[in-house]
Formats: structure tokens, C-alpha cells, sequence
């Protein structure tokens, strides 16, 4: 049984679950993770939809075309490393200025 499967043991019917950030590492795991429960997953993403979080007409473009009536949303959106600056590899390497 995956962790998962026991963190969301609370029920056995089927949820419907909406994945913003699909086309990720993290948002990817978490899709296939309920699809494998057998939940009803829906997958959005910059990749595949077009999806841009810092526009609010793509937000409504994008989100408003879907049937509502989830159960779970999965936000899994993010960048590894703002322009300018690389990827932490200890929390020693964390900048202040990064975190701004």
C-alpha cells in the first residue's frame, strides 16, 4: 500500500481530482498515484493547456472549459530556481535575497 493510498484511506469511493501542474515531476507522481486508486484525474499545465497562473485570463480560459465537482485540488506548480539564481542544493546554500 502506497502512502498515499493510506494518507486518503478516509474513503473508499471514487474522488474526482483536478492536478494544476500536471506536466511536472511532483504533479505528474500525484496523477498517476490517484489514477492508479482509481480516481477520476483531471490534468492541466502550462505544458499541455497552455496554462499560465500569472494571467488571469488564461486561469478563466483554462479552468472555466472544466466540469467542476472535485473532490481534491492539487496544486504542483512552481519553478526549481528563479532566473538568476540556481537550484539550493543544502539549506546552507538558501540566499535570502532568493526567497523574496
Amino acid at each position: 500500500m502506497s502512502r498515499l493510498d493510506r494518507d486518503f484511506m478516509w474513503t473508499e469511493q471514487e474522488m474526482r481530482a483536478l492536478v494544476i501542474g500536471a506536466s511536472g515531476g511532483i504533479g505528474q507522481a500525484f496523477a498517476r498515484a490517484l489514477e492508479g486508486r482509481g480516481d477520476d484525474v483531471v490534468c492541466v499545465s502550462r505544458k499541455e493547456n497552455a496554462l499560465d497562473l500569472r494571467d488571469p485570463k488564461s486561469v478563466e480560459d483554462v479552468l472555466g472549459d472544466l466540469d467542476g465537482g472535485f473532490q481534491m485540488v492539487l496544486v504542483a506548480t512552481g519553478i526549481l530556481a528563479a532566473e538568476g539564481h540556481a537550484p539550493e542544493k543544502s539549506l546552507s546554500a538558501i540566499e535570502h535575497q532568493a526567497m523574496q
